[in-house]
């Protein structure tokens, strides 16, 4: 099956979306298939890194599609038509749907192209108090509403999710719930805990808390200084690992408050396998996850948070909250616990009944690694491929 994939934001950037697109097409190709990957996305000198095609529009397209829809709708249209009859892809699925996807629907339509739709965020969902949504400008969500139900199928995530594209008039009968995936034999090889902590520092009996995410509002990073100054006052014998995108801005007003020695900073990059491509994530990245004791993820609004199924696979204790996207993850007390969001003394709370119950935390533990089997790509790259074939054919 020869299959397109067209996202806005690609690699060497890597978020959740990247990364999920890349392991898909790595995964896929491996079964036989033919993927490329079509981004206005910077960053050539990459390619020849990946087991599958890569071809580089314009990277000023999404730029100008938010300045000119209409026009911008154009250039899409014309570059996908050449595409098509370079490659005849048998379908496409895109990642992020607006301002991209929405422009290029009507072209796979008019051509009888099977297209998919999966959004990853501020495409889809709205939070207002914290500015979060394109769909919170009046103009994007008329466009939102009328293309996205335009799509041959579109992959929800999470439940929540599902919830969103029905609230946007999509048919329920094309949403699609498929979650993201993990390597988890990934998180079985890796470098041993105890070389790791050693090389943070972490000393004997000290606990290790980690969270891993850029710090974007939407993430309920600035909860991590309340929650760190009543750990402090309660239980002081920890570090807390913070790794990802500005998290360095934590840190140093953490210093500002005299909790600056708590804090140990990373800003992991991918990197290039042994066998060549690229390794998402990382083996520095798996091997952070093995040698912490507890992942915590405070955030606010999620679709699907792609850490903590890594965290899972770890068979790391989770602390996190009630978010969308973040609920139907985590059952209670199962394999993690849940305060609510914003809440900085239920989520200390939380870390301290982990601390100083074993059994607990040994629970938990247990069931997240039990849990991550269902997020096993394996699994995940199955179902997607159940989903080509049928609109395929």
């Amino acid at each position: 099956m020869k299959i397109g994939y067209l996202i806005s934001s690609y690699l060497p950037k890597i978020g959740g979306a990247e990364a999920f697109t890349h392991n898909m097409a790595t995964e896929l190709t491996k079964q036989g298939h033919y993927v490329a990957i079509i981004t206005p996305s910077r960053g050539k000198k990459f390619d020849n890194l990946f087991k599958y095609r890569v071809e580089r529009l314009n990277p000023m397209l999404t730029r100008f599609l938010l300045a000119n829809f209409s026009l911008g709708k154009l250039y899409v249209e014309r570059k996908l038509s050449s595409l098509q009859k370079k490659y005849g892809f048998d379908l496409w699925q895109v990642t992020i749907g607006y301002p991209l996807g929405a422009a290029a629907v009507d072209f796979f339509n008019r051509n009888k192209i099977p297209c998919i739709l999966r959004c990853v965020g501020e495409d889809i969902q709205v939070y207002p108090s914290l500015r979060y949504g394109y769909r919170l400008r009046r103009g994007v969500d008329k466009v939102v509403r009328e293309k996205y139900k335009e799509f041959s199928a579109l992959i929800a995530a999470s439940r929540s999710m599902k919830e969103d594209f029905l609230s946007l008039g999509v048919p329920a009968e094309k949403i699609n719930v498929i979650p993201n995936g993990v390597d988890c034999a990934q998180f079985q090889n890796t470098r041993t805990r105890d070389e790791v902590r050693k090389a943070l520092g972490i000393g004997d009996g000290q606990k290790l808390l980690l969270t891993v995410g850029r710090n974007h509002p939407k993430k309920g990073f600035d909860q991590i200084l309340p929650v760190a100054l009543i750990l402090s006052q309660r239980y002081a014998n920890f570090k807390w690992l913070l790794i990802g995108k500005n998290c360095s801005e934590i840190k140093e007003e953490a210093q500002k408050e005299g909790l600056g020695g708590y804090f140990i900073v990373k800003e992991v990059k991918a990197k290039i396998s042994p066998t060549g491509g690229l390794e998402i994530p990382s083996e520095e990245l798996v091997g952070y996850y093995k040698a912490a004791d507890i992942f915590v993820f405070p955030t606010y609004i999620e679709l699907f948070a792609k850490v903590l199924i890594e965290a899972m696979a770890a068979g790391l204790a989770i602390v996190t909250t009630d978010a969308p996207g973040v609920n139907e993850m985590i059952d209670h007390g199962i394999n993690g616990l849940k305060s609510k969001a914003k809440d900085a003394a239920g989520i200390a709370e939380s870390i301290m009944k982990v601390v100083s119950d074993e059994t607990l935390k040994k629970k938990l533990s247990e069931n997240a690694l039990s849990a991550s089997k269902g997020y096993d790509w394996n699994l995940v790259v199955g179902r997607y491929t159940e989903l080509y074939k049928t609109l395929a054919n």
